[in-house]
């Protein structure tokens, strides 16, 4: 080993300490009554939990109930709600977390995020041979983006989104047709999250993958059977019709501090206008077309001229820089959708790798200011340079076989 990485693995391992203290600090004062609302969704999971273990899956989309169930765990919300805007199946698979008090309840929560994180980056580590015994710095590496690190803590479901795709990235690199029947059940599993499940679906339709394409619709339909078990088969009528509501009430009260092509389309529809080409929305309306057509056309480029071995993986990398442009909290936790991909291509043996990775660590923590004290257009940019870095990525990519 060299003195160079010998003194960067120091570096991680001091990081890592850090990042477990921290952790650590924040699971110890779970006990306050505030703290599952001060930093996160975790109350709309937990009623979930509660409405499927009570027998009241019947009423799941009920805002009221929620509000009750809410208020009662945490009397700090003071007649607000988070409304829990999922679909019902995932109230049947977090039913075991209403056994436990919601500070507990949510202290397992988050363990459970970080370890998803962990074996999503063990995965990637085992497939990719520039990344061989590796997983514990790149760990390290994932916990220190901001975003990821704040939605983990914050109780999001991120972890679990990251698990997903760290997994369909390995399925496709390794070829087999198990393989291909495992890819088509990951990606039913994400559907939790239909707007990122659905966009792997359409690749799949597109490469006539059609033996993934069944395990899909089994595990959905799967899925399906669940939510009408707890909350009867007219279950995804309802949700559709809540999730609507939802996404009215949050653009009315969050699109400010949300940096992405769904808000910005919401304020164009509410004022009517662009405003002036110098203002801020005018300066968004600009980084939202380059970062639209930039990955596009760079992926449009790649797949007719770039040859080798790993092309078929390359689609489903470019998957999570575009998506994330239509995540509405591009500016909190959707972004990590970026940062598998860029684990994916990361070359440490390169000294241009270990600079653009250290790069993207810094903006990731400028990223996170710029959510806290509400600069305009910084979320977007970091997207912005995420999308550009993966596609160039894609021309460089030499090889993805184990």
């Amino acid at each position: 080993m060299s003195a160079a990485s010998s003194r960067l693995n120091r570096i991680l391992v001091a990081a890592g300490v850090g990042l477990i203290i921290a952790v650590c600090a924040s699971l110890m004062t779970e006990a306050s009554p505030s703290a599952a609302i001060t930093r996160g969704d975790f109350p709309a999971f937990y009623t979930l939990a509660v409405l499927a273990h009570s027998g009241e899956g019947h009423r799941l989309y009920d805002l009221e109930l929620q509000r009750q169930i809410q208020n009662a765990a945490w009397p700090t919300l003071a007649g607000t709600v988070l409304p829990a805007a999922y679909p019902a199946f995932l109230a049947t698979l977090l039913e075991p977390l209403a056994i436990f008090a919601p500070s507990t309840a949510r202290i397992a929560w988050v363990c459970c995020m970080v370890l998803s994180v962990i074996i999503g980056v063990g995965i990637l580590a085992r497939v990719v041979p520039s990344l061989s015994r590796r997983w514990w710095q790149l760990a390290v590496g994932a916990f220190l983006f901001g975003p990821l690190f704040l939605g983990v803590l914050g109780g999001q479901i991120v972890g679990v989104s990251f698990l997903i795709y760290a997994a369909l990235i390995a399925l496709t690199i390794l070829p087999g047709k198990r393989n291909e029947i495992l890819f088509g059940a990951v990606t039913g599993a994400w559907m939790y999250k239909p707007h990122y499940a659905l966009a792997v679906v359409v690749m799949m339709v597109v490469q006539r993958r059609w033996t993934a394409l069944g395990s899909w619709a089994f595990v959905s339909a799967l899925l399906w059977i669940l939510g009408a078990h707890v909350a009867g088969v007219g279950w995804v009528s309802d949700w559709l019709s809540f999730a609507q509501q939802f996404s009215q009430i949050d653009m009315a009260t969050n699109s400010y501090q949300m940096t992405g092509v769904v808000p910005f389309l919401y304020s164009i529809v509410c004022d009517g206008d662009l405003g002036s080409p110098i203002s801020p929305r005018g300066w968004e309306s600009l980084v939202v077309t380059s970062a639209l057509i930039v990955p596009v056309v760079l992926l449009i480029v790649v797949q007719r001229s770039c040859g080798g071995v790993g092309e078929h993986v390359k689609p489903l990398l470019a998957i999570g820089p575009l998506l994330l442009l239509f995540a509405p909290a591009v500016n909190f936790y959707d972004l990590s959708l970026g940062l598998v991909p860029l684990i994916t291509l990361f070359r440490p043996h390169e000294r241009r790798g270990l600079v653009i990775a250290a790069s993207l660590l810094v903006m990731s923590q400028i990223l996170v200011l710029c959510k806290d004290y509400g600069v305009p257009g910084g979320a977007f940019l970091v997207s912005l340079v995420i999308a550009g870095i993966v596609s160039r990525g894609l021309f460089r990519a030499e090889s993805f076989a184990p």
